[in-house]
């Protein structure tokens, strides 16, 4: 997995690299700026009219850098400051120096109509105003100026992070440019990770700046980025089976009347990511209903006054229990949550309804004999917390670290860039997915995928490669336009997992 740096930690490395493996700073910038021109370069279809945007700090001094690469290589460039050269200091002004040294004109960024004339001659902006270190609201000036870009529909590509986004939370300073792609420095950084990261940053790219692999230890890290060739390492590990017993029996425990979709949904997807034997449990109503189209599925009407006993041998001889999609709220089906959640002693992957059950009282759930996979989305998070759904999404990564030490469970926070956390360790980033998933049904669907694998991962690997694979099998679904089913994604399931296992099709991009 691929560390993710906060601000501190990016800044720590970077005083690392200089004080212990005697890599100047200047060094590094000049890494980064030539890295990031090169990118440009590769992207670029032939001479295109660069304008770039350079600030007052070293994300500024990132941006001469670039703007001297693209000059001495023949490549038309114009460059707009937003603060006057001579109150440039350290690196930057060097990288300045070094610029107009070569010959490289600049002018001042003085006002939003000088800029909105530039941009129409500019077939690409480089974004290099504000970096990591910006903590503060952006200035009247430099939030007409973003504003402007970001209703010009010019392409831009940010260094480092896309001004005005936050580099811890991924909150707003006011406002941010909207970038195309991100060409992030060294390792990506949190807001990049965050759903405020993917809509205003874009694709992002990371460029080596020259620090030996490794050194992060030294400072630390506030994440890891999952990769294809962790889920593959998982799934690999996992023999074929011989017969559906080893292939892992999963009981769902879901459905009430009314909303009986959740439950196919689940057993339907704990079914095509590898289960051998699903057995749904569910109240005698719902299981009247669903027994003539539940072909693949072994039922189980629950009797409310002895729940764990009518689901008898299913229970026990479960690799895995998922409990709360459709479930419902009312009383019976508080009996059913607290009786098998607080006492199953096996892995119990914890969703929906069931999480509901337990608003304001999150600590109830580490008293659990079982592992417990909570899998809330911000929503569900918030009650759990007993904060606002607002306050989850302000800071994931807070919240999932938060929720993951009163639970003493492994916590999946749903959403774009959904997280893994599990108690005491720093969270896991899932950078795959797509608008597909924002259909109803497809939180059960990774509920289904989860139940399968855990039947042969630990926890935290089972959250995590369900995560990435749920997040691919939606990118393929998306790739048929608007309009999936939650059924249908689950359908992708089978391929997303050969080619993961094989490292075939895009899925190692």
């Amino acid at each position: 997995m691929r560390p993710v740096l906060n601000r501190a930690e990016s800044r720590a490395l970077d005083e690392h690299a200089s004080a212990a493996c005697g890599v100047p700073s200047l060094l590094l910038m000049d890494a980064a700026g030539r890295g990031a021109a090169e990118w440009l370069i590769r992207q670029l279809n032939g001479a295109r009219a660069t304008l770039i945007l350079c600030g007052p700090g070293n994300n500024g001094g990132d941006g001469w850098v670039v703007a001297r690469r693209l000059l001495v290589l023949g490549r038309p460039v114009r460059v707009m400051s937003s603060v006057a050269p001579a109150l440039l200091m350290g690196d930057a002004a060097r990288m300045f120096a070094a610029y107009a040294g070569c010959g490289g004109a600049w002018e001042r960024l003085e006002s939003a109509a000088a800029f909105a004339a530039a941009l129409l001659g500019a077939e690409l902006v480089v974004d290099a105003l504000f970096g990591t270190g910006l903590s503060r609201s952006l200035t009247a000036l430099d939030a007409e100026i973003v504003g402007v870009l970001n209703a010009s529909g010019t392409r831009v590509v940010a260094l480092d992070l896309p001004s005005g986004l936050d580099a811890d939370t991924g909150g707003i300073h006011g406002v941010c440019v909207r970038a195309t792609e991100t060409i992030t420095f060294g390792h990506p950084k949190l807001g990049l990770l965050t759903p405020n990261g993917m809509a205003f940053g874009g694709r992002f790219e990371v460029v080596d700046i020259g620090i030996p692999p490794g050194e992060w230890h030294a400072v630390g890290q506030s994440a890891r980025c999952l990769e294809a060739s962790d889920v593959r390492d998982w799934l690999v590990s996992v023999p074929d089976p011989k017969h559906k017993g080893e292939a892992g029996r999963v009981l769902v425990v879901a459905g009430s009347k009314g909303p009986l979709g959740a439950a196919r949904h689940t057993t339907h997807a704990a079914l095509r990511a590898g289960a051998g034997l699903v057995t749904l449990g569910a109240r005698p109503e719902c299981a009247a209903a669903l027994e003539s189209t539940a072909w693949e599925v072994m039922l189980k009407p629950l009797k409310l006054e002895a729940v764990q006993a009518s689901l008898g041998a299913a229970l026990t001889a479960a690799d895995s229990l998922a409990i709360g999609p459709g479930l419902g709220l009312d009383a019976e089906a508080l009996g059913i949550v607290r009786e098998l959640v607080l006492t199953h002693p096996g892995k119990i992957v914890v969703d929906a309804d069931a999480l509901t059950h337990f608003a304001g009282a999150a600590e109830q759930l580490a008293a659990a004999r079982g592992q417990l996979l909570l899998t809330p989305h911000p929503a569900e998070a918030a009650r759990l917390l007993s904060v606002t759904t607002a306050q989850i999404e302000a800071d994931r990564f807070d919240s999932v670290r938060r929720l993951a030490d009163a639970t003493q469970a492994c916590v999946l926070l749903k959403g774009v860039c959904t997280l893994i956390c599990s108690p005491g360790c720093v969270p896991i980033v899932n950078p795959r997915g797509a608008s597909t998933l924002a259909v109803a049904g497809s939180g059960d669907v990774l509920t289904g995928i989860i139940a399968a694998l855990v039947c042969h991962l630990p926890v935290e690997s089972a959250l995590a490669a369900a995560a990435w694979i749920h997040g691919v099998a939606g990118e393929r679904a998306a790739a048929k336009g608007r309009g999936a089913l939650a059924r249908e994604i689950a359908d992708y399931i089978p391929g997303v997992v050969h080619d993961i296992r094989t490292g075939g099709g895009s899925i190692l991009q």
